[in-house]
This record gives structure tokens, C-alpha cells and sequence, in this order.
């Protein structure tokens, strides 16, 4: 697992986990996700995370959102979420 800034430079690595664990198995174990946390919920609480559905939503964590309608407004906020540009 890889968490980039809006920069592209790299923030954390957790690399402990084979290919074959969960997304979030490995976010809710990782130290990434504790320095994370207490950086975004301190002083810069105006920060997000964008992850994908394979990670569980949090208040500063917006996940897409999993198999919605073709049209549907949940559907346009996985093409806007998708297409963000680090």
C-alpha cells in the first residue's frame, strides 16, 4: 500500500502484506493509517484521503462507491472521484 499527497510525493509505505490481503485489512493495521489520522484529525483538518471501495469510509477517507446505477449521482461521484488528479 502507497499513500501519495496532492504533491505526488510519497507519504507511506506498508509493504508487510502479500498481494492476496484486503485493502482493508492492511489500512486498519497499518502505522500509515495511525500517523494519518492524527495529522488529518490535528492541525490539518482540512485535509482528505481518497481511497477506493476496497477501503472502508472514514470521516476524512471518501471511498467511491461499490456497483452504483449507470446516471445515478453515486455513479458520477465515482467518475469525479476516479478522475482526481493528484
Amino acid at each position: 500500500m502507497i499513500v501519495c499527497d496532492d504533491e505526488e510525493r510519497i507519504r507511506c509505505v506498508d509493504a508487510k502484506h502479500p498481494g492476496s490481503c484486503q485493502d482493508s485489512r492492511i489500512w486498519t493495521t497499518s502505522q500509515c493509517r495511525e500517523v494519518l489520522q492524527r495529522e488529518i484529525s490535528g492541525s490539518h483538518s482540512n485535509m482528505w484521503l481518497l481511497g477506493d471501495a476496497g477501503y472502508a469510509l472514514e470521516p476524512w477517507l471518501m471511498t467511491s462507491f461499490r456497483s452504483p446505477q449507470l446516471g445515478s449521482t453515486q455513479h458520477n461521484f465515482n467518475d469525479v472521484h476516479a478522475k482526481s488528479e493528484i
